[in-house]
């Protein structure tokens, strides 16, 4: 099992998100690690390792290799001093980390970005927790790699399956030290958000783009940003792609937005979700890299989230994703909901947005949000 990493893949080569459930109760860790063993076995890529050879970026499964699984005590520094630990794909690209304490703890799910995208991470997760619930001792072993993602889409877009082509790209390198703040809102504020979205007949995430766009213009003039907001296609090609059937089919949707002073949160939002349902339903959405720009804003829309399996004696009482240590220049913000609660995450390079000017961009979203 083994195949070239394409474009698309070494773009987000050695970029090592984790999802994270915080729970409380009793983890049986030794049955957890036997989940991990099984998930990696029932998807061979989670316990390759990618290589560089004169063709490319080789994605390989090695007759032995068994991805970190680690348990550590401690506390929410602990957590986060683990999952930002420097990161070598050719080493690993997987690893499972447990922060335990007194009555509960933290399970994280580290994996490289080259080989599982948000929703095929989410799946994978998801799935560990099913056998962990469930008990289950045997799955079938899988015996294929995840189809490259710029092959699978030739073949759903164009009807042409050629062979696969190895990447020239260039992993990323991100040189920026990480500052990482969290918007988490109560169910009734989320509530509140959700009426006011519907009042203007945007969705939520229109709503919230709108707001951070809002938030980062210039609060004197008008200003031109860029919005970058990544696009799982999955479900919008025919037939649809399952979750853990290629690695990576999240496109970067593009729009240049005026923000004018005292700008709307919804008028943004409005304009901002026309111009991607129109760059959506004309198959407009780049696969290369985003442009460069001056000034630029990722959000993320993960969505709605399903809860999680509930093991006996055990509660996951929140959920969370954590960068690793290192970012790239321009900020960035995952919006989700879990539990009925609305989180936005706020990822901003350190040295470019100082500690008192991010709390203000804070400040300015949660009052965009509250009365727009």
């Amino acid at each position: 099992m083994k195949r070239y990493l394409d474009d698309m893949e070494i773009r987000s080569l050695n970029n090592a998100p984790s999802y994270v459930v915080e729970y409380r109760g009793t983890l049986d860790e030794q049955a957890l690690g036997r989940s991990f063993d099984l998930l990696c076995r029932r998807h061979p890529m989670v316990r390759g390792l990618v290589d560089t050879d004169d063709t490319g970026y080789l994605l390989h499964v090695p007759p032995v290799h068994r991805p970190p699984f680690e348990v550590h005590n401690g506390h929410e520094e602990t957590l986060l001093r683990e999952v930002r630990r420097r990161w070598d794909c050719r080493k690993t690209l997987a690893q499972l980390i447990v922060v335990r304490d007194e009555g509960g703890g933290f399970v994280a799910f580290r994996l490289d970005h080259a080989i599982a995208d948000g929703g095929c991470r989410m799946a994978l997760f998801h799935e560990l927790w099913r056998y962990y619930r469930d008990g289950i001792t045997s799955v079938e072993p899988g015996t294929a790699l995840p189809r490259s993602p710029e092959r699978l889409l030739r073949q759903r877009i164009h009807g042409i399956d050629t062979p696969d082509v190895p990447g020239t790209a260039t992993p990323p390198e991100p040189r920026h030290d990480l500052l990482e703040l969290r918007l988490w809102f109560s169910r009734e504020e989320t509530q509140q958000v959700v009426r006011i979205a519907k009042e203007a007949g945007i969705s939520v995430h229109a709503l919230v783009s709108g707001a951070i766009m809002a938030a980062h213009g210039d609060q004197s003039t008008a200003s031109e940003l860029m919005y970058w907001s990544p696009v799982n296609v999955r479900h919008r090609l025919t037939p649809p792609v399952g979750p853990t059937e290629t690695t990576n089919l999240s496109l970067i949707h593009e729009a240049p937005t005026i923000v004018d002073s005292g700008a709307n949160p919804v008028t943004i939002g409005r304009t901002i979700k026309t111009v991607l349902d129109r760059a959506i339903a004309n198959h407009e959405l780049p696969l290369g890299p985003p442009r460069k720009a001056e000034q630029a804003v990722l959000v993320s829309n993960y969505g709605v989230l399903p809860a999680f399996a509930r093991p006996s004696g055990l509660e996951i009482v929140d959920f969370r994703t954590l960068s690793p240590a290192k970012v790239g220049f321009y900020p960035s913000y995952p919006v989700y909901t879990y539990d009925g609660r609305l989180t936005i995450l706020s990822r901003y390079p350190a040295d470019r947005y100082p500690d008192d000017e991010a709390a203000q961009l804070q400040k300015r979203i949660t009052a965009h949000l509250g009365a727009p």
